[in-house]
């Protein structure tokens, strides 16, 4: 298994982010421009509100949870959330609706388990301008297999993808905060092959993931799913411009819902570059929160 997040730590970075506008049918309106908001060492998929951006950073031979302002400056100040202990790791941050707690996968284990490495979704609390020390999630949304990528909507769901036993390969899982059942398996959205990163509206009608299932664009494309009054619809997939013959990795959305991000690993067309993709009108592909 090849999980995306993974083999792009150390020679992948977040060195710009293109912005292209998109019109309801999907078509691009404008060429892409660059913007300076994510820093060129931080690691794959971020979070961005109006008024932060949070992300991860190895620095020092450690993983660092970050945050600096979204407004453009020429000297941001940066905020340290947390560090990893030596030889753990964080990935993946997403701030849940309401912007108080912020979800990130680690491999991090209080007390210390000889021979797991596996991720676990974990948190931490925003108080006034402070953040409280980092905690597990536990169970039931923690297991001995690998959760990646937590995402949560406004009323405490969270959707995370794993490779635990009853996945496919690896699949997309969703439970409520608070509930004594497990995590489900998301039938509807998952394939035969990985799909990964999910990240939910605030509402929880829409949620948008990454996969290399067959039929896409690339080898990872990304594919958005709404729900009814049966559940999710069938995954469609995002199609060009926003997937290409390169990979579409690490998919996000704005608390808005007016905003997309993805990024596109770096190949001989160019080096790794983030996109930030803005819907107009009533999008099909991508609803308005």
């Amino acid at each position: 298994m090849n999980l995306p997040q993974f083999p792009m730590l150390d020679n992948m970075r977040m060195s710009v982010w293109a912005a292209a506008v998109i019109t309801a049918v999907g078509t691009a309106q404008s060429a892409p421009e660059i913007l300076a908001v994510v820093p060129p060492d931080a690691t794959t998929r971020v979070s961005i509100d109006p008024t932060s951006v949070f992300y991860v950073a190895n620095r020092a031979g450690a993983f660092r949870l970050l945050s600096r302002p979204t407004a453009l400056t020429s000297a941001p100040t940066e905020h340290e959330l947390h560090r990893a202990p030596p030889g753990t790791v964080v990935l993946s941050p997403a701030l849940a609706p309401g912007g108080r707690r912020l979800y990130f996968e680690s491999n991090e284990r209080r007390p210390s388990v000889a021979g797991r490495e596996d991720t676990d979704v974990w948190f931490v609390e925003r108080s006034g301008e402070s953040w409280s020390a980092p905690q597990p999630l536990g169970t039931p949304f923690n297991t001995p297999y690998n959760e990646h990528s937590p995402t949560a909507d406004a009323a405490g769901t969270i959707c995370f993808n794993s490779s635990r036993p009853g996945s496919e390969e690896n699949d997309i899982y969703c439970g409520r905060v608070g509930a004594s059942l497990p995590p489900e398996r998301q039938t509807t959205l998952n394939s035969p092959a990985e799909d990964a990163t999910p990240w939910l509206s605030a509402d929880g009608n829409v949620i948008v993931f990454t996969s290399n299932r067959s039929g896409g664009l690339g080898g990872w494309d990304v594919y958005v799913s709404h729900k009814g009054d049966g559940g999710w619809s069938a995954p469609r997939n995002l199609a060009a411009p926003i997937n290409s013959s390169a990979d579409e990795l690490a998919v996000s959305l704005s608390f808005s819902g007016d905003y997309l991000y993805f990024f596109r690993p770096a190949d001989a067309s160019g080096p790794r570059r983030g996109y930030r993709v803005t819907f107009t009108g009533s999008a099909p592909t991508v609803a308005r929160r």
